[in-house]
């Protein structure tokens, strides 16, 4: 269903199709809906891909995430840098297996599965 906001009609999964008494009605999401969306997604990510380095993109993130293993395992910056470097690597190496561990349980709860011990 299509819905008129500010004179012009949108149409898209979740869109207001009527409002009446404060009660907002949306369509439901069907399968096309959902494909369309991924689509879309999927889209986007090659386009900013293609016009831009994915490491520079990233190249932020990846400092901040770096400097938070520097500050775990060393704050206030008494050790070597050589060891802090060699702590940071381990402690980023034990934050990775633990997310990988919550993602087989996860993956096994789905499943209905008990979880591994």
């Amino acid at each position: 269903m299509r819905s008129s906001v500010n004179n012009a009609l949108i149409d898209y999964p979740g869109a207001i199709t009527a409002v009446d008494d404060a009660v907002v009605e949306t369509r439901e999401r069907t399968m096309p809906d959902v494909e369309y969306w991924r689509l879309m997604g999927r889209l986007g990510a090659f386009t900013m891909h293609s016009k831009y380095n994915a490491k520079e993109l990233t190249k932020p993130a990846r400092a901040a995430a770096w400097k938070r293993y520097l500050d775990m395992v060393d704050p206030e910056r008494k050790l070597t840098p050589e060891d802090r470097d060699a702590r940071a690597t381990a402690a980023r190496h034990a934050q990775m297996i633990r997310m990988s561990q919550k993602s087989q349980a996860a993956r096994r709860a789905k499943k209905g599965l008990a979880p591994l011990r």
